[in-house]
């Protein structure tokens, strides 16, 4: 199934290297959780599901990271023009 996960990761991220590592996360999650987890009919789609979540969770959080990122650079420019030296 990895290669089904990692598909799909890399067709929403366009990045191998991340589309590997959030594919070996969602694996090890999955082997942390195994007996915990639902009964589970359909593995494919329960997977699919699982690598789409991941990658939109990761947008989510890249996207805060950078909206900080620019909120502290514009931050840093606002300093400079009311404090020039």
């Amino acid at each position: 199934h990895y290669s089904l996960v990692y598909r799909r990761l890399y067709s929403l991220l366009g990045d191998s290297q991340l589309s590997e590592e959030l594919c070996q996360d969602i694996f090890v999650s999955l082997w942390q959780r195994k007996f915990e987890l639902p009964a589970v009919e359909n593995w494919t789609s329960y997977l699919l599901k699982s690598a789409t979540f991941k990658a939109i969770d990761y947008r989510r959080k890249r996207k805060d990271i950078l909206n900080f990122t620019e909120d502290l650079e514009a931050e840093g420019i606002i300093a400079e023009v009311e404090d020039p030296k």
